[in-house]
């Protein structure tokens, strides 16, 4: 489930990507971290499978960040088994979806899953038509066979369930776009100590990762 990229920086990043996305959405070449990264969806039921294949690799402990639907799954992970976790990265936390936005989308899915993504993409990427040209070019054709209906269906169903009110783990970096139309960024939940978390807003919308100052950000982390 997990390719383990050995950089020699004597740390490791696990990376989950957003709802319909591949791992590789983000430019992990920039990042200063020895990477997991998943060769299928992480979804809630599957965390235990995926804390035995970090333990498998021999690591102790691992950094973990999550971008959209990924950084709901890396507070699960993270409250499910915070032995095995060091720092939490959350990119573009979504508050719940309506149940009409969830209802519309598994319709979507249901009658023609790729149109669907690829109309879910251009959304995601409205805000820099530039990013989603290359990003068509580059690894849409990942995403597009990344995902099962099922899992897609299972995505939506975790995109639907409550936050919490406060984020208390203390290790933990919160990147969010100011302009972000899908997640915006005052529906975010408070940060437990600001004097150990830290939270960085970015001059973009729901994707952060086209930023030089998300690399930045994560790798000074």
């Amino acid at each position: 489930m997990l390719k383990y990229i050995d950089k020699g920086t004597g740390r490791t990043l696990i990376l989950l990507p957003g709802w319909g996305f591949h791992p590789e959405i983000i430019d992990f070449k920039r990042l200063h971290y020895d990477l997991l990264l998943p060769q299928r969806p992480i979804l809630i039921e599957n965390i235990d499978f995926l804390v035995e294949e970090i333990r498998s690799i021999g690591m102790e402990k691992t950094n973990i960040l999550g971008w959209s639907l990924g950084a709901r799954i890396a507070m699960e992970a993270v409250n499910h088994v915070p032995s095995i976790f060091s720092k939490m990265i959350l990119v573009s936390l979504p508050a719940p979806f309506d149940d009409t936005t969830i209802k519309f989308k598994l319709s979507q899915i249901e009658k023609d899953q790729k149109k669907a993504l690829k109309g879910f993409y251009l959304t995601v990427f409205q805000d820099d038509l530039k990013a989603y040209k290359l990003f068509k070019k580059r690894v849409e054709h990942k995403c597009l066979s990344f995902w099962t209906k099922e899992e897609l269906v299972q995505g939506l169903k975790i995109l639907g369930q409550p936050l919490p009110k406060i984020l208390d783990k203390k290790e933990l970096l919160l990147i969010h776009g100011e302009y972000d139309s899908l997640c915006p960024v005052n529906r975010l939940p408070k940060l437990k100590d600001s004097k150990k978390q830290k939270k960085i807003l970015l001059s973009c919308g729901h994707i952060p990762f086209v930023e030089d100052a998300f690399y930045n950000a994560v790798n000074t982390f």
